[in-house]
């Protein structure tokens, strides 16, 4: 591939490199992209979560989608997964990028910063030393397109979580206000009686009126006052109960 050629390949490679509305669309488009311009087989972007104890890794997109069937593709899974799992992944980190041959199919393991990793299946003649080079350029703005569209997904799933959340408590509240009649504004009530007039005009004990417009009930007692008025025989001069008699 001369210069020019060359140029002009990185340079279609990179205009489809950007975030979309979400990480699968962004890994998809890109990753289609280098395998259509670079001529090659099959490729995967690996998203590596560093946030855990232990490093998680979680196949992104892979394309062609299906690719359990490919020999080559197996094995470098395996050696990826493995090296991880042994070793961590700053080992394999510092040994990217990694190429070498499985059954007559050559493949590139490389870094996308901060990310995760991209990995190349190629048939027939390998990269040479600029292509990948110019290879591990394009990886940068990739791994930032990435990052920016996880960053857009987290923030969805975060914004969606939320919504839920208020939506369910906003039920509740609904579902709550709906059982509970507030008591407001003025209440004719009689000065003598105490009965309440409603809107209608009739006029109703205190405690009907109260049980009919909201969530309250009565227990019935009586206090000093009354019970002195009442019931002399049973309290004293400070309107307490007398002791009951011993006899």
């Amino acid at each position: 591939m001369n210069i020019q050629i060359e140029l002009q390949v990185f340079y279609e490679i990179a205009m489809e490199l950007g975030a979309e509305a979400d990480l699968q669309k962004t890994a998809k488009k890109a990753l289609s992209a280098y395998l259509h311009r670079l001529g090659c087989s099959a490729g995967m972007i690996m998203r590596i979560d560093l946030s855990s104890a232990s490093a998680q890794t979680k196949n992104v997109i892979t394309v062609p989608r299906n690719l359990d069937h490919n020999f080559a593709y197996r094995e470098v899974s395996a050696i990826i997964r493995n090296a991880i799992s042994i070793n961590g992944i700053k080992p394999l980190s510092d040994s990217l990028p990694l190429v070498g041959t499985s059954c007559e199919t050559n493949y590139y393991i490389m870094e996308l910063k901060d990310f995760g990793l991209l990995l190349l299946l190629k048939n027939g003649a390998p990269f040479d030393r600029s292509i990948l080079h110019g290879i591990s350029r394009l990886n940068k703005k990739l791994a930032q397109a990435c990052l920016a569209s996880l960053y857009t997904d987290r923030l969805e799933a975060t914004v969606q979580e939320r919504t839920k959340d208020l939506q369910e408590t906003n039920t509740k509240l609904k579902d709550t206000l709906s059982k509970v009649n507030m008591l407001s504004g003025l209440l004719p009530i009689c000065a003598g009686c105490k009965k309440i007039r409603d809107e209608k005009g009739y006029w109703n004990q205190i405690e009907a009126y109260v049980r009919a417009h909201s969530q309250a009930d009565f227990t019935h007692a009586l206090c000093p006052i009354c019970l002195k008025s009442f019931y002399p025989e049973y309290v004293d001069a400070d309107g307490k109960l007398k002791p009951k008699s011993s006899s």
